[in-house]
């Protein structure tokens, strides 16, 4: 028996998707900026392409800061936070470009979107990865939390989709407003500095700032 079973295979044969996103930002900025830019796609570029393109620039950011916080811990020069945002904003485009490419070229399919949704969960590990380094988390409970703030909604949002039929995301999102706030943490970062997340808070100096702000999160 394969990895996906008879009942398995005539679900993804007959799947159509549905899906919506209520986030204001998608509907009024990124969804405009984006029907400008599939122009810039070829027709001839297959979507799980584009969707490798936007997996390949999360991964080259994951890398370079292992590179530098193997433990999840350690200063990295300000430019790979910023790398870091760029790729998490590429990576962001492209994901919401592949669906468009592939009813533009009349090639959608439900096997496309199982590898879209499955490059999706593959992100949503290194994401969560990369804010634990640039936060100076190190092996603690405080990755374990980033972990979960990041997977953990992704896993119940598709759990949703298998039984409602439909991909809901709200009007505040992770992969619209969480990867954009994402992106402005590594640009802050980038500018004061990784230090700032272990130094202690100005109005609790008792905690340092990341500790601070995942006690916060987590309560």
């Amino acid at each position: 028996m394969g990895y996906i079973n008879e009942k398995g295979a005539e679900g993804l044969r007959n799947y159509k998707y549905h899906g919506r996103d209520l986030s204001l930002v998608y509907k009024y900025i990124l969804s405009p900026m984006n029907d400008v830019l599939i122009n810039f796609i070829p027709l001839w570029m297959a979507p799980n392409v584009v969707t490798l393109l936007g997996v390949a620039a999360g991964m080259s950011s994951y890398t370079l800061l292992q590179y530098y916080s193997p433990l999840l811990e350690g200063f990295a020069p300000w430019w790979v936070y910023v790398f870091d945002a760029l790729a998490s904003f590429i990576y962001q485009t492209l994901d919401n470009l592949d669906g468009k490419q592939a009813r533009r070229t009349g090639s959608s399919s439900p096997l496309g979107m199982l590898f879209d949704h499955g490059c999706d969960a593959l992100n949503t590990t290194y994401c969560a990865i990369n804010q634990a380094c640039i936060m100076q988390t190190g092996p603690t409970w405080m990755a374990l939390c980033m972990w979960q703030w990041v997977t953990v909604p992704f896993f119940f949002t598709t759990l949703e989709e298998l039984y409602t039929g439909e991909l809901l995301l709200p009007i505040i999102n992770g992969p619209t407003e969480g990867i954009l706030f994402l992106c402005l943490s590594k640009l802050f970062t980038a500018y004061v500095g990784p230090q700032f997340w272990v130094e202690p808070n100005f109005l609790f100096p008792q905690y340092a700032n990341n500790v601070l702000l995942m006690g916060r999160c987590s309560s």
